[in-house]
């Protein structure tokens, strides 16, 4: 590949909304999900070239959004913050509007982590059919997986609406369509500890895992 094959096609202007922590891919359309690090959320349409919306997420103080990502089915997304919480997130045509426009949706979750000051490194959905996952890493190298419930009310409600459909693919969900969702820690590990659960672990085979998944500390020690 030569820098030739590659020519600019648009430029979106700042707007002051400071600096981008995280580009999400819309599986539903072709749209993308830009995340600023201050709490603005914009939406740009590759179809028009253009920022069709802006959000700001309401962010604790000192707080900054540090990644985001969509779930395949494309019906939620997730956004993690540097105090160690979650945001679940979908998107919804305004029915007040004439137009495409569309509102944002949020629930926070607090105490993934321990204390606010790790922060979320990276996040990954699965679909919820009804039942799905939330992976997410933090910068203290932990690892945490939850998975979803819901009650078996919903869940009999879900099967017997399904019953009524042609279609016998797997069907995915919208969370807000389960109401309350309980989420349970199904596994957990801590990358420079043991990530691989390995009994009996040696003093050898300790230092061989933290040089393998160590990190550089650099310290700016100019004030």
């Amino acid at each position: 590949m030569t820098s030739g094959m590659l020519d600019p096609i648009c430029s979106f202007p700042q707007q002051g909304l400071g600096s981008v922590c995280f580009v999400a891919s819309a599986p539903r359309d072709k749209s993308r999900m830009v995340g600023h690090a201050n709490g603005y959320i914009k939406m740009i349409s590759i179809n028009a070239l253009k920022v069709t919306s802006i959000y700001k997420v309401a962010l604790g103080e000192d707080e900054t959004i540090t990644c985001g990502v969509y779930g395949p089915s494309g019906h939620n997304f997730a956004i993690g913050t540097s105090h160690g919480t979650i945001y679940l997130g979908m998107m919804k045509r305004d029915p007040m509007s004439n137009s495409q426009r569309h509102n944002m949706f949020l629930s926070r979750v607090d105490q993934v982590s321990h204390g606010s000051d790790t922060a979320v490194t990276s996040i990954q959905l699965t679909s919820f059919d009804p039942q799905g996952c939330v992976l997410a890493a933090f910068d203290n190298g932990q690892v945490r997986c939850w998975h979803s419930s819901v009650s078996h009310e919903v869940y009999l409600k879900l099967k017997d609406a399904k019953k009524n459909k042609r279609s016998k693919k797997k069907e995915s969900y919208e969370l807000s369509e389960f109401g309350e969702t309980q989420f349970d820690v199904v596994d957990k590990f801590d990358m420079f500890e043991n990530p691989h659960g390995i009994e009996d672990l040696t003093e050898q085979a300790a230092d061989n895992l933290r040089e393998l998944y160590g990190v550089s500390i650099y310290i700016n020690t100019f004030k």
